[in-house]
């Protein structure tokens, strides 16, 4: 199978807590999304979630305690 086009992408990621979720999306579209993801596959139709539970400030270790199993999941799912 041949790729077509990319059809969502999920990014969330930690943040310092004076950058805005608008700053997050923008900076995450020309420094990740963007370097990565070929242009050929990016048309007008991709739906982003970048950070959709919102803000991220608080991150490992103190932001999984007590959540072993959706850590691992993402750990597992997001890593590349």
């Amino acid at each position: 199978m041949v790729p077509i086009r990319v059809h969502t992408v999920l990014v969330s990621t930690q943040h310092d807590e004076t950058v805005t979720n608008d700053e997050i999306a923008a900076d995450l579209k020309e420094h990740v999304i963007e370097p990565v993801i070929p242009e050929q596959y990016l048309d007008e139709k991709p739906i982003f979630h970048l950070n959709p539970s919102g803000r991220f400030v608080i991150g490992e270790p103190h932001g999984d305690a007590g959540l072993t199993g959706p850590q691992i999941i993402i750990h597992t799912h997001c890593s590349c």
